[in-house]
């Protein structure tokens, strides 16, 4: 029998994000979760309605929607002052 709850570890690879990435999406409520005490999982059919609500890239677009753009180049430090 396939799990129906997954934890975030799990899930992270799934989607082919870190696993930082992965709570991001669950602190922004992008991606619903549940807690078991202190731990927070995720159901298979609300990752199975993540992928499913995921535009396809087209032609033209950046390939990673602009706040993983922005996880992965800022890496969640300020940007340096210009001038």
């Amino acid at each position: 029998m396939d799990a129906l709850l997954l934890r975030i570890p799990d899930v992270a690879p799934i989607l082919g994000i870190s696993r930082s990435s992965a709570y991001a999406l669950i602190d922004r409520g992008e991606l619903p979760h549940v807690r078991i005490g202190a731990r927070r999982y995720v159901r298979k059919a609300d990752v199975e309605a993540f992928v499913a609500q995921l535009e396809p890239i087209r032609a033209g677009q950046p390939e990673l929607p602009v706040w993983i753009q922005e996880l992965t180049t800022n890496r969640g430090r300020k940007a340096k002052p210009r001038g």
